[in-house]
């Protein structure tokens, strides 16, 4: 029994500095987004990724709702709905 729990401690160990190897050197990626219009019901903002990908953010905030657009060509498409 001691054998099985030494091994799996050595998995989980091993696994762990892997991780952390891996955050540790990939290159860190950061969003940028800039502020476009403030109101007293919804906000919008804009961000791009390191990548060249652009997102429209519009936070509603009568509903109480968040949503994340992507312009995809010439359709609009809704990447994700998040309730707050």
């Amino acid at each position: 029994m001691k054998r099985s729990a030494s091994l799996w401690i050595a998995v989980l160990t091993l696994t762990a500095v892997v991780l952390g190897a891996i955050n540790f050197f990939s290159p860190a990626r950061t969003a940028q987004a800039e502020m476009l219009n403030v109101q007293n019901n919804f906000s919008m903002m804009t961000s791009g990724t390191p990548g060249g990908d652009e997102a429209l953010i519009v936070i509603d905030k009568s509903r109480g709702r968040m949503v994340v657009y992507h312009l995809n060509g010439t359709a609009l498409d809704i990447l994700a709905v998040r309730a707050f």
